[in-house]
């Protein structure tokens, strides 16, 4: 372990460069995509870039928020209902994806492109809880610098143009919430979606998937965190917290599957009103990491993970005690961390191969709009972004191993590069895609960087 952290803390260093080039992904990517951004935007600000230039780029994308009477939209180049075919979004498309943000925004053409038949989910929600992480620890660490784990660099912000800024942002992300929020189209507290509304843009996943839930979770969380901080519109804040409830107990109830031992996307079928079990991916890991975060924070600092509502609650209370106390996280709910770790041991059996996590545990029969073969792109390969956040769950659920090190060392080795890149062919053990991929650094930056805290805390990361 004290081989890891100190290669993690050379990687920090060496890929410093990397992180402040720009938004986009990096590599032959050029535009940017929302979702990406919003890792790389968190990784800006915990590295300390200028907070100044951090949130005009936060600015910036949700200045692209969808519209109507906005600039061009086209979308469906990635939903097999529209034959894969691009279209323009007229006014009542853009009505109907009001609130939502664009999964890409070509910088450069002046126009933006919702790459499904609706918008994806996880570039709306992850860009709110990015964006709503990094003005809560601003106003944190402006008020009280003792209680938060982040820290930024450059000259502050003066007041008045900090007010500004929030009070700009604080209602686009309330109707993104909104958007959000009526995409649980059968009411079951689960958001659906259609064929590649997420960053598995060729599986052709349709349904209610776990990753987006966690999206969705995140987002709902760090949002209502900013909010109590403001003591501004708390209302709306406890709702948004007994959404992030809901979806938590929704997924454990509907998307655990006893028989395969771990959280499991539930696809829907050709019959419109069937779903079954899809395969197992590796993004699952996301619905760990958002569980077990302690995005939450009552008015002494104090974090809290798993989040629940008091019922009870004086309504003239300002907001800041709505979240009950469970000591410091998820590991108080026993049944849902205990599945956390099966999960975790059902990935390592299904998901790892030859010393590789993959995407999916299986290769694909099918992909759309581009036919990719086994061991391509997203069919049956790994990436570094995600094994970051499957190494970042291991660490906050006490099941990392050795296996975790050696991967996180080998990935991380300057020697070979894995990491700067966009996907890993485990059959032949090289790197391709884009590089440097930036979104891959940032997430593994990320990690390294929470796991290295973890340790510097003594809530040590034990090897089993």
């Amino acid at each position: 372990m004290n081989r890891l952290l100190l290669n993690a803390r050379a990687y920090l260093e060496n890929t410093r460069e990397n992180v402040f080039q720009g938004i986009n992904p990096g590599g032959h990517y050029k535009a940017i995509w929302c979702r990406d951004a919003s890792y790389i935007l968190h990784d800006w600000f915990v590295s300390g870039g200028s907070i100044i230039e951090i949130l005009k780029q936060i600015c910036f994308i949700w200045s692209h928020q969808i519209k109507t009477g906005k600039e061009k939209l086209i979308y469906g180049r990635g939903s097999p209902d529209m034959n894969f075919h691009i279209s323009t979004a007229n006014k009542d498309i853009k009505k109907e994806f009001e609130g939502a943000l664009p999964t890409t925004i070509y910088t450069h053409y002046n126009f933006c492109e919702v790459y499904g038949k609706s918008p994806d989910i996880d570039s709306t929600a992850l860009m709110i809880s990015t964006t709503s992480l990094i003005l809560h620890s601003l106003i944190k660490q402006d008020d009280t610098p003792s209680s938060t784990i982040y820290r930024y660099s450059g000259a502050k912000l003066k007041p008045d143009k900090k007010s500004k800024i929030i009070n700009k942002l604080i209602p686009r992300m309330s109707s993104a919430i909104d958007y959000l929020v009526h995409r649980d189209t059968d009411v079951d507290c689960l958001l659906e979606q259609n064929y590649n509304e997420d960053w598995m843009d060729t599986v052709l996943r349709k349904g209610k998937i776990v990753y987006s839930q966690a999206c969705w979770i995140l987002a709902l969380k760090y949002f209502s965190a900013l909010l109590f901080e403001l003591g501004k519109e708390t209302d709306i804040a406890k709702r948004n917290l007994k959404l992030a409830e809901r979806a938590i107990e929704a997924v454990d109830q509907k998307l655990w599957s006893q028989k395969r031992c771990c959280y499991i996307d539930s696809i829907q079928t050709e019959n419109q009103g069937d779903f079954e079990s899809g395969i197992l991916t590796q993004d699952v890991c996301l619905f760990l990491v958002a569980i077990a975060e302690n995005e939450c924070y009552d008015k002494n600092g104090k974090s809290h993970g798993y989040v629940k509502i008091d019922e009870n609650e004086d309504d003239n209370d300002n907001g800041r005690n709505n979240i009950i106390n469970n000591e410091t996280d998820m590991r108080n709910e026993p049944r849902i961390h205990h599945r956390g770790i099966e999960t975790l041991n059902t990935i390592r059996k299904r998901i790892w191969k030859g010393g590789w996590p993959l995407v999916t545990e299986s290769q694909l029969v099918k992909t759309g709009p581009a036919i990719i073969n086994p061991s391509e792109y997203h069919n049956y390969t790994c990436w570094p972004w995600m094994t970051a956040l499957e190494m970042l769950a291991r660490s906050r659920f006490g099941v990392f191993e050795q296996r975790d090190l050696i991967l996180l060392s080998e990935l991380i080795s300057e020697d070979n590069g894995y990491s700067l890149y966009e996907w890993i062919d485990p059959s032949t053990e090289t790197a391709n895609g884009a590089f440097p991929f930036r979104t891959g650094i940032s997430c593994m930056r990320l990690a390294l960087r929470r796991i290295i805290m973890m340790n510097e805390n003594e809530d040590t990361v034990k090897l089993r």
